[in-house]
């Protein structure tokens, strides 16, 4: 995965070098601070190998929203 953030009440993870057209798996900021507390912190993924699973909608390019911390697998 390239990036993490948090903006905007969302946290975002971005594979690609522009988000507006690059796979995007995302989560509301409530349930990635959720994780965080159980030791799962999303920025923390910031440059690892990652696989999410999910629906996949078109968001400014392919998008993930991730409802479910087994939705992400760190390689």
């Amino acid at each position: 995965m390239r990036s993490a953030a948090l903006a905007r009440g969302r946290y975002y993870l971005n594979f690609g070098e522009d988000y507006r057209e690059d796979f995007t798996a995302t989560t509301r900021s409530r349930t990635g601070k959720k994780w965080a507390r159980t030791g799962f912190d999303l920025l923390s993924l910031e440059g690892a190998q990652i696989r999410v699973r999910g629906f996949t909608v078109w968001i400014n390019g392919p998008s993930i929203e991730l409802a479910h911390i087994k939705q992400i697998e760190v390689l």
